[in-house]
């Protein structure tokens, strides 16, 4: 469970579960699963499920760095009223029922495995995560985000 500030101001929560693929000696290949979302004030609300596989190196110590890639799904709804202008030129309120995107990610973290040290069964991270959302006026609109979280063991 970690906070997930996009942009660093505009706040969210994700939770995610995660599995070692590999796992040797001070290195492991970790999968990620992922569900999140954050509010931009006066802007938009954004929703996203998303998985990322990558490596992480432990230092005997527990302290730890990792660098994952993935994909997901991010879908944003404005966060106020939607309007449209009919043939007529009248102004009507309309529904909005957000728009669909695709979410490539890559995160770079920093961590302290408390388990390695007999403290406790969890791990303390941090991570700056760059996300895109697809398509956004026909283009990739990039997004950054920082997670400061906990990983139960």
């Amino acid at each position: 469970m970690a906070y997930f500030g996009e942009t660093l101001v505009h706040p969210g929560l994700t939770v995610g579960t995660e599995l070692s693929l590999v796992r040797g000696g001070s290195g492991a290949i970790v999968l990620t699963g992922n569900l999140g979302g954050y509010v931009h004030p006066r802007n938009h609300v954004g929703l996203f499920a998303s998985a990322e596989v990558g490596g992480r190196l432990t230092a005997s110590f527990g302290l730890y760095g990792e660098l994952l890639a993935g994909a997901g799904y991010l879908h944003s709804f404005l966060q106020g009223p939607a309007y449209v202008v009919s043939p007529d030129g009248a102004v009507q309120p309309a529904a909005d029922a957000g728009r669909p995107a695709l979410m490539p990610t890559a995160s770079l973290g920093l961590g302290w495995d408390l388990q390695r040290n007999g403290v406790a069964p969890l791990a303390l991270f941090t991570r700056v995560t760059l996300f895109g959302q697809f398509p956004f006026n026909q283009r990739l609109l990039p997004h950054a985000a920082v997670q400061l979280g906990v990983r139960f063991q």
